[in-house]
């Protein structure tokens, strides 16, 4: 949740994991499991999945 948190925060609602890690306390290792973009992973939110998930749980 705080990664979603901060992504939603991001202008472009994307970050890469040298952001994300230390946020959680993480290693970029361990935070990220996508493809890469040169050396660093990039995280987006999608606005379609965060509505659907919304859905799921009741929130909406």
């Amino acid at each position: 949740m705080q990664l979603l948190e901060h992504l939603l925060r991001e202008h472009a609602r994307e970050d890469c994991t040298c952001n994300l890690a230390p946020l959680v306390k993480l290693s970029e290792s361990t935070v990220s499991h996508h493809p890469r973009r040169g050396m660093s992973v990039y995280y987006r939110v999608v606005a379609e999945a965060i509505t659907e998930m919304a859905q799921v749980l009741h929130v909406v």
